[in-house]
């Protein structure tokens, strides 16, 4: 409400002079900070407004009494430390910014290998260009330079029964047969040639 009249304040460090005052000013601000009891509260006029710095459930401090009681039935068994969370070494922003990609860094990733943006597949064959790297292949099963594969760089040699060995020169032959892996249609006729006998 607007007045013409200035608002007055006055300060105490004795309660009871403000309590000696018969009559006093609606208008004005009483501060006391009793320097004997340590009381200290904040008058306008007759009308206590605040009691200390710290309010109670009953009587307003620097906050409501409405406010206070709400604080006080927070529930503060949860709540950590600055100390007890730094403990604990959760990643910090920074960290978070130094270690992980950022969803602008995935925008850009290729999900799927597919020809295009320097990458080219041709009867099979992988080729890729550009990069800060080399694009030749450094070795192959250890073999490095320019490199044939053989049969032998891709199978896995064996002179038991029923597999197959890789011969001196390069060609394939299947070792010795057992009967149980012998596979006949119906309509096909197995000889077997027992030699002179």
């Amino acid at each position: 409400m607007a007045n013409s009249k200035n608002v007055k304040f006055f300060f105490t460090d004795d309660k009871s002079k403000y309590d000696e005052l018969v009559q006093k000013d609606s208008l004005a601000l009483y501060f006391i900070e009793d320097t004997k009891t340590g009381y200290k509260a904040l008058y306008k006029g007759n009308n206590l407004i605040a009691v200390g710095s710290d309010a109670t459930s009953t009587v307003a401090g620097l906050m409501s009494v409405d406010d206070k009681k709400k604080l006080d039935t927070i529930d503060i068994s949860e709540l950590v430390t600055k100390s007890e969370l730094e403990s604990k070494g959760y990643l910090t922003e920074l960290q978070i910014q130094d270690e992980y990609a950022k969803k602008t860094d995935l925008d850009n990733k290729q999900d799927k290998l597919t020809a295009g943006n320097n990458i080219t597949i041709v009867d099979g064959v992988i080729s890729a260009t550009g990069g800060s790297g080399s694009s030749a292949v450094n070795s192959v099963n250890g073999k490095t330079g320019y490199v044939v594969l053989t049969a032998s760089d891709i199978i896995t040699n064996s002179t038991d029964a029923n597999k197959i060995s890789v011969l001196a020169d390069g060609t394939l032959e299947v070792s010795s047969l057992t009967f149980d892996k012998l596979i006949q249609n119906e309509s096909d006729k197995l000889v077997i040639f027992g030699g002179n006998a």
